[in-house]
């Protein structure tokens, strides 16, 4: 799934159909109405190594989460803009054509009109993907 089509999810309904096409390859769904609470529904894929976050009351997308690889464990779609979790802040600013909007030590973010685009940090390596609600 292309990263436009991915940002285009947030603000969609959980049960919207694109919403599925996505979820559908990421195999078997934890879903968590308690960490989150009372705000958040949690809608995790942990052999895909994907989050989703859904508000409680609209039962919309607010969050796409992409963790690095783990073992055998690992997004199995298109990463975000052509990147890679071994990518370097030089090439995913390069390939975003711009200096992020917000960055700190442990993240950089960049605001994308109706979503923002986050690469999570850690020891120098990328932690996520993220994708939440502008």
């Amino acid at each position: 799934m292309e990263e436009q089509t991915l940002g285009a999810l947030i603000g969609k309904p959980y049960e919207a159909p694109e919403v599925q096409a996505f979820v559908a390859p990421l195999g078997k769904v934890d879903i968590d109405e308690e960490i989150g609470a009372p705000q958040s529904v949690y809608y995790t894929f942990d052999k895909a190594r994907v989050t989703m976050l859904t508000d409680v009351r609209s039962k919309r997308v607010t969050h796409i989460i992409m963790e690095a690889p783990q073992g055998k464990r690992a997004y199995p779609g298109k990463l975000p803009f052509g990147l890679s979790f071994t990518s370097s802040r030089e090439q995913i600013r390069q390939a975003l054509q711009r200096e992020p909007d917000e960055s700190t030590p442990y993240f950089d973010a960049w605001e994308m009109g109706d979503y923002t685009f986050h690469v999570a940090y850690r020891a120098g390596s990328i932690k996520s993907f993220v994708f939440q609600s502008g």
